[in-house]
């Protein structure tokens, strides 16, 4: 998993404000955990549970667009 490669890239970031960094990034991944649960359970409950397919390749485009929107800066 990429947990502890990403805790300490950041920590070497920031180092001074390694400890409020850490606690945002792992909210941030809690939330994400949430928001896929969240989106899964409204998939399947409104259309089939093939849907779940079609929202994880939408869901995967939309973060590629952000990552390569990201470079750009």
């Amino acid at each position: 998993m990429f947990g502890p490669t990403q805790r300490l890239n950041l920590t070497k970031i920031v180092s001074t404000h390694a400890s409020i960094l850490l606690s945002l990034n792992s909210s941030f991944v809690q939330f994400g955990f949430t928001l896929g649960a969240l989106l899964g359970g409204v998939a399947i409950e409104y259309f089939s549970i093939h849907s779940i397919m079609y929202l994880d390749v939408i869901s995967t485009l939309i973060a590629f667009r952000i990552y390569l929107y990201s470079l750009k800066k």
